[in-house]
């Protein structure tokens, strides 16, 4: 199940799996991780590509349920955001 609202989707995959899924999808698309922080429940990662930072922030909503949260760019570039969340997905 996949349910996608102004940024943020929530996938049943544990935390863990986004992340790895999360990590191959910046690869696959040529963006360096500058950053990743895990945190109990969550984790935090900032890549780049060029001059386009994005952030995507992972959070475990139960055992088998992450919301994850992509945000490019200062102001918010849906077309790449989006990009990255099918990355995601595809690499679940």
């Amino acid at each position: 199940m996949h349910i996608y609202r102004d940024g943020l989707k929530k996938i049943m995959v544990t935390l863990d799996q986004a992340h790895k899924a999360s990590l191959s999808a910046v690869q696959s698309l040529g963006m360096s991780v500058v950053e990743d922080v895990r945190e109990v429940g969550s984790t935090k990662i900032k890549v780049t590509k060029g001059d386009l930072t994005t952030w995507i922030n992972l959070s475990s909503k139960g055992q088998k349920l992450t919301t994850i949260s992509v945000r490019s760019g200062l102001l918010g570039d849906e077309t790449a955001s989006k990009t990255i969340h099918r990355e995601i997905e595809r690499n679940l």
